[in-house]
């Protein structure tokens, strides 16, 4: 779909995906018998991601709000998301076992080249979920005596993490008092995201890689990427109280993506 969105599909063919990949009709129909209800369950599972989030917006909307609730909600966010994304990777998978060498060669090329550069959940960064903000510009890191913070919304990605929450002088030193640890935990935390997103696509562009090798890499890849969200999660908690409330939801990257209707 990704590849031929920019070109309309001629009239007739059974999706954008079964066009783009030429797929014959005993693939499609085979497709259909082995995943009937996925646009349905993936529409009701990305629907789920997006309440769950909404409501951890909610709560860090109230000042009154117990860390522990936030952090159950976050569980439950992180939780939706894994689970829209394995439906994906199950489809994938349900896929590629009825292709043709070269149609397979196709769909995991693509399917690399997107976790490669954005990972396999909504928006830009793999996992936007609930990752920092966009790090720390040098100059005001080193005002605080500390390296710039890592992630962005994505592993690897974080810059001017102060400038976009505009965060002024006194909330930088008083974040080095906070939680003086986060910096350095969270980098080696991103980096371990990093290389299992790195490792998963590097399964997919394999073709001899087995089902169960694409599975337990996309766990692995999940752990390390609750590790990250969860220590985000208490870095804003241990914060919270000297940022305002925007600034509270864009750390957790969720500000201007929860409204009504937001397709985040």
């Amino acid at each position: 779909w990704t590849a031929a969105r920019r070109t309309p599909a001629p009239q007739g063919c059974q999706g954008k995906l079964g066009c783009w990949l030429q797929l014959s009709d005993q693939q499609t129909s085979k497709l259909q018998s082995r995943n009937p209800d996925f646009t349905d369950k993936t529409v009701q599972l990305a629907q789920d991601y997006r309440s769950q989030r909404q409501q951890l917006a909610e709560l860090f909307r109230d000042s009154n709000t117990a860390p522990e609730r936030i952090q159950a909600q976050a569980q439950q966010a992180v939780q939706a998301n894994h689970a829209l994304e394995s439906q994906v990777i199950d489809h994938v998978l349900a896929l590629r076992a009825d292709l043709n060498p070269k149609q397979r060669t196709q769909l995991m090329g693509l399917c690399c080249r997107l976790i490669s550069h954005q990972g396999i959940g909504p928006g830009k960064g793999p996992g936007r979920g609930m990752g920092m903000g966009r790090g720390m510009s040098p100059g005001r890191a080193q005002h605080m005596g500390q390296p710039g913070f890592g992630p962005g919304r994505g592993p690897g990605r974080g810059c001017r993490f102060a400038q976009h929450l505009a965060m002024d002088d006194q909330q930088l030193a008083s974040i080095g008092q906070l939680d003086p640890d986060f910096a350095q935990a969270s980098a080696v935390l991103s980096e371990k995201v990093k290389a299992q997103y790195s490792q998963l696509a590097a399964c997919l562009e394999d073709l001899q890689s087995t089902d169960q090798r694409i599975r337990e890499q996309f766990e692995r890849l999940f752990e390390s990427r609750i590790a990250l969200e969860t220590r985000t999660v208490e870095h804003v908690l241990r914060i919270r109280a000297i940022l305002t409330p925007e600034q509270q939801l864009m750390l957790v990257g969720l500000c201007r993506r929860c409204g009504p209707g937001s397709d985040s």
